[in-house]
Parts: C-alpha cells; structure tokens; sequence
C-alpha cells in the first residue's frame, strides 16, 4: 500500500502544479498553465479558463462535483496513486471553496475584492476542515478499488458528501455577506425532509439574524437538525417575501 502523507503541508499550495483546468476539469494547454495556477490563489485573481471562458465563479457545484469525482475515478482504477490523489482534491478544494463563497456573496452584492478578513478567515476555515478528511477518503476509494473487485458506484454517495459542504460554504457566504438583506430557507430537491427542515422550510429572516442564531442549512454535524446536515438539500435564498413573525420553531 502507498504509504500516507499528510493532507497539509505548510503551505498546501506549495508543491501543487496544476495539469488540468480548475473550472472545465481539461488538460490544460501551455497557455492555461497561469490561469490555473492562479485560481488556487486565495485572494485577488480574475482567472479565467480560456478554453471554455467561464470565470471562476460561474462554474458552479456541477464543476466541483467533477473534480472530486475525478480524483476517486483515478485512484479507484489505479491511474493515479496516493500522491497524485491528494493533489488534485487540495487543488479541487482550494479552488472549490473560493468559488462557492463568491457565488453566495456575489448574490449579496459583495465581490472578493471586498471581502473582510473575518470572510477570507471563513475560507480558510472551510478549506482546512475538507483537507482533514483527504486521508480517509483516500484509504475508502483503495480499499474499494477496481482492482479489489470494488464498484465505483458506490463510492458516489460518499462524494455527494463533499458536493453538501461546497454547498453549505455558499449558503454561509450569504449570511456573513447579505446584513440585513432577508434570506428565505428553502427545501432543496430531495425526495425525503427531516422534520427540522419542514420546520424551517420558507421561513423568511435577515442574513444577520440566521448568522447570529448559528442556524444555516448543510452543515455537517448540525446539533439543530433531525438529518445532522449530511446529504441536505435546503438552501438560503434572497427574498423580498415579508419577514417570518415570531423566533424559528423548536429545533431539531
């Protein structure tokens, strides 16, 4: 077995040359090469992929998505071992958490450019909680490996996992970013809803009173909610419906 590494590195970025685009998952061409390098670049960029010209925002979970499941297709079938595996999840994520806190701050009006420090400190925060699960991932995608007689498939439901908290980060955006603008809690496409998220379901508050309460949807671990965040579909989205009266029901 390939002997483990740390997820973190001092600086994770360090020893990172990206060989595909961060937003269309491509082989990147000579002249991308920058572009990409860029986009793990926490603050400041303006990267754009030259081949599909979407910037890093625009990609969206679906692009996210891809990458995670990228990286368990290689080392599943064995055309990436442990080294390279970690690689492309560090970039995925780096690239991947920016991404989603401009999408929820974007809705707010707030570009990243303008971000505070306690935001840029949220980031961070987020990318050093998904790098702490890189190992375990890693030893579930070999143990379940093409070569073991495992089926791909199966490991999907754990990478769905990954996709939530990309998710969770935008809907957090929204709340560090919005004020006092009204965010409404919606049910996501789930066929099934733990009770607490009916509960919440088109409740109607300001950005800054869901923050305060610690109250946001696809949080792993949520002690407030029946479904613990994991596999959530709800999402914040910004109203003009009038506020919900009274506090938020009884949780979980």
């Amino acid at each position: 077995m390939t002997e483990r590494r740390s997820p973190y590195t001092a600086d994770p970025r360090a020893d990172l040359t990206p060989e595909r685009c961060a937003l269309c998952g491509s082989p990147l061409p000579l002249h991308a090469q920058r572009d990409a390098a860029d986009l793990i670049t926490l603050f400041g960029y303006e990267s754009r992929c030259p081949d599909v010209g979407l910037t890093a925002y625009s990609a969206g979970s679906d692009n996210y998505r891809n990458g995670i499941r990228s990286a368990v297709r290689g080392l599943w079938s064995s055309a990436i071992d442990v080294d390279q595996f970690f690689d492309i999840m560090l970039t995925t994520i780096r690239s991947g958490m920016i991404r989603a806190f401009t999408e929820g701050s974007k809705e707010c009006g707030i570009l990243p450019a303008e971000w505070t420090v306690t935001e840029k400190l949220a980031i961070e925060q987020a990318i050093a909680y998904e790098n702490q699960w890189i190992a375990g991932f890693a030893s579930a995608v070999e143990k379940g490996n093409k070569a073991s007689g495992g089926k791909l498939g199966t490991l999907w439901p754990r990478s769905e996992i990954w996709i939530g908290r990309y998710e969770g980060l935008r809907d957090k955006a929204k709340t560090m970013t919005c004020g006092d603008r009204k965010l409404m809690w919606k049910l996501g496409a789930a066929k099934v809803h733990c009770s607490s998220c009916l509960k919440l379901s088109g409740k109607v508050k300001r950005a800054s009173y869901w923050r305060d309460k610690g109250i946001l949807p696809r949080v792993h671990g949520a002690s407030y909610l029946e479904c613990q965040g994991f596999l959530c579909s709800c999402e914040f989205v910004v109203t003009d419906e009038p506020m919900s009266k009274g506090p938020l029901p009884s949780l979980p």
